[in-house]
């Protein structure tokens, strides 16, 4: 197992709570706890600029090619250009007619072809365009919205809340589906054929849809809430949070009922974040006590690499170039190098 080499390192003055990549990947932003964004040079780490944003602390941050979107305690998502950091657009969340409080801004989520920006306060979903037109805003869930994921077709999203799963149309903001389920549902990913979207959920297990016949099923046991799903480029291999180990659920053919995850060890701590490279089949992992490993599963269940963060790793990111970047609880951003 070789050590990850580090590219750079950048501070993100707080507690980082979550990471996106912008401008075709030349720029990397993250937000904090206490409601800054910072973007970096993706090549060099080198500052491109720090601002307050979101009062009370950022919650949710996403991009595509030139827009920053971020959310949180304010209620409000902000637009920002993601070469200089100047506010483009501001959408409030739940603040309409006839409503006397915000909701946090706890999600944000572009369309893969990034014309729609999906918007979860609360109860609420907003559908945006890219420039921060306000398209709908809907009461989506009878309970906070937990989870968002796109199809690859950009026609319907998926949220997870308590009561099943329901999908709606960014064009008309219409309820697509509406897949019941008695449980809270606090994580969700939409397989890239489209074809499964699976659930994490409040009582330590992970539950899925098979879209195409609607059949649901639930893989359980597992000691902790499973916060983070990935799917592989190829959509057979699911990667799950919710112990010290990564668990890799393999659906191909008639998996994965009646079959045992792989089963991916050498974290000291619980996992916080599992992510899959969007096009190789490389999966990397990171944990609270700060370690990061990357896999190869269909290969092999040994690491290919690690790296370790001074603190709980909250965010992680493929950057174009092959690059993993990671944030940490003590608002340290890194990037290491990853070749394989």
């Amino acid at each position: 197992m070789d050590d990850l080499e580090y590219r750079w390192r950048g501070d993100a003055a707080e507690f980082a709570t979550c990471l996106a990549v912008a401008a075709q990947g030349k720029l990397v932003a993250v937000g904090n706890a206490a409601g800054g964004v910072t973007a970096f040079d993706a090549r060099t780490g080198a500052l491109r600029f720090g601002r307050e944003v979101n009062t009370g602390g950022v919650l949710a941050l996403d991009a595509f090619e030139g827009v920053i979107v971020s959310g949180g305690n304010d209620g409000k998502a902000h637009f920002l250009d993601a070469e200089t950091g100047a506010e483009k657009a501001v959408i409030e969340a739940t603040l309409a007619e006839g409503r006397k409080a915000r909701a946090w801004i706890e999600h944000v989520s572009f369309s893969p072809s990034g014309a729609f920006v999906a918007i979860a306060a609360g109860k609420t979903l907003c559908f945006a365009d890219r420039a921060g037109t306000l398209l709908h805003r809907i009461d989506a869930a009878a309970s906070t919205i937990a989870g968002m994921s796109w199809n690859r077709k950009n026609s319907e999203l998926a949220i997870a809340a308590y009561g099943g799963l329901r999908t709606y149309r960014p064009t008309s903001g219409e309820r697509a589906k509406y897949l019941s389920w008695k449980g809270s549902l606090i994580a969700i990913a939409w397989s890239p054929d489209d074809k499964v979207v699976a659930c994490g959920t409040q009582d330590c297990a992970v539950h899925f849809w098979r879209l195409t016949t609607t059949h649901d099923s639930e893989m359980s046991g597992y000691p902790g809430k499973p916060k983070s799903l990935s799917w592989d480029a190829g959509g057979t291999l699911l990667a799950t949070s919710g112990d010290v180990s990564a668990c890799v659920w393999n659906f191909a053919g008639k998996g994965p009922e009646g079959t045992s995850p792989v089963q991916l060890a050498g974290h000291g701590k619980p996992i916080t974040q599992v992510l899959f490279h969007p096009k190789k089949g490389l999966l990397a992992t990171a944990s609270q006590d700060g370690s990061i490993f990357v896999w190869e599963p269909k290969k092999t269940n040994k690491p290919l690499a690690f790296a370790s963060m001074p603190a709980e790793v909250t965010a992680l990111a493929w950057l174009p170039s092959g690059d993993l970047v990671a944030c940490d609880g003590e608002g340290g951003v890194a990037c290491f190098a990853m070749s394989a």
